[in-house]
């Protein structure tokens, strides 16, 4: 009897044991910076190839970089994107909120939709500059129209999701540089869109807003 109780005792320890060491070893993943911030790099790196690649595969021309670059020293939240690069900064890693990550990546690579669209529309192959809007703000605007026309066409439920966030995004655009419009100018540029598109057709009122942008004095 004393046998099997040993044995059996021997066996509650040792499930113990092992218990303690898995919850210990999840304990000190949980509490890694460097475990938590590559799982975070990794979900950003899902949204990108799984969401905003595929936003861009009926416009002619654009290839989106497959490859994400990270800023681990630049905490802002941030991005950008040139030819086939795209990098992200640390802080956006690091934001908790998917559907702004969606906006900027999606933003970023519609920088290099741009002038393919505007082929589309049969204008001319670079951005005019305005009296008051240099091509650079326009440049800004126009990729966020395509940003938050194709979240809205292809992922409805994310666009719900951003467009209750235009505040945030507001703050996180800032205020206005040379090479950026300010968060105000570029949310109600984006909001006179979806405005226009409760009235009229999708495309229609995305080529309108795009053209609108395109001749900004």
């Amino acid at each position: 009897m004393n046998k099997y109780f040993l044995l059996l005792l021997l066996g509650i320890l040792w499930a113990c044991d092992e218990h303690h060491s898995e919850n210990q070893s999840n304990d000190e993943d949980s509490s890694n910076p460097e475990s938590q911030s590559e799982t975070k790099k990794e979900k950003l790196v899902s949204l990108y190839k799984d969401s905003v690649i595929p936003l861009f595969k009926d416009i002619p021309d654009v290839n989106p970089p497959q490859e994400i670059h990270i800023n681990a020293e630049d905490l802002n939240i941030d991005a950008g994107a040139a030819s086939d690069y795209l990098e992200v900064s640390q802080g956006l890693i690091d934001l908790e909120n998917e559907a702004i990550q969606l906006f900027a990546l999606t933003h970023e690579v519609a920088h290099m939709a741009t002038l393919p669209q505007a082929k589309i529309f049969n204008l001319a192959s670079a951005i005019p500059k305005g009296n008051s809007t240099n091509d650079y703000q326009k440049a800004e605007y126009l990729a966020d129209l395509i940003a938050i026309h194709l979240i809205h066409l292809k992922k409805p439920e994310k666009f719900k999701l951003i467009q209750g966030d235009f505040e945030i995004l507001q703050e996180i655009f800032g205020g206005e540089v040379f090479s950026h419009p300010s968060g105000q100018k570029r949310i109600l540029s984006m909001k006179l869109y979806i405005e226009d598109d409760h009235s009229k057709d999708e495309a229609l009122a995305f080529k309108e807003r795009f053209l609108a942008i395109w001749n900004m004095d």
